[in-house]
């Protein structure tokens, strides 16, 4: 666990550029600055314009006007067969070796309580 938080912490990039090049954010040379001025600040203003737009919206309005389907209810419909499935399945597939007899009957009506409360919460 330690070895992973090091690791992705960066602290190791931090003691490197303290102890090779004088300063942990590194030498200060190595800092790029925008030569185009304002120019650029509306460039990249322009781009992340673009990057940020979310078209989840107007795709949904799109094919529900054109094509009468909406890709939420069907995505809704997909998670909630999932969701259905895996409780099932958890509820009365598991090998019956890895509990006793109670513990299996409390695991398979907590399973039969998420299923109803699952086919509950999609009607």
């Amino acid at each position: 666990m330690i070895v992973p938080a090091a690791i992705f912490s960066q602290s190791w990039l931090f003691l490197y550029n303290h102890f090779n090049k004088g300063a942990w954010p590194g030498t200060f040379s190595a800092i790029p600055f925008n030569p185009d001025g304002i120019q650029g600040a509306f460039a990249n203003f322009i781009r992340y314009m673009f990057e940020s737009f979310n078209c989840a919206a107007p795709m949904e309005l799109f094919y529900g006007k054109i094509f009468k389907w909406s890709m939420a209810e069907n995505l809704e419909m997909f998670f909630n067969f999932f969701y259905v499935c895996s409780g099932f399945s958890i509820a009365f597939f598991l090998p019956p070796w890895r509990f006793t007899k109670i513990k299996k009957m409390i695991f398979q009506a907590g399973g039969c309580l998420l299923l109803f409360l699952t086919l509950l919460a999609a009607s």
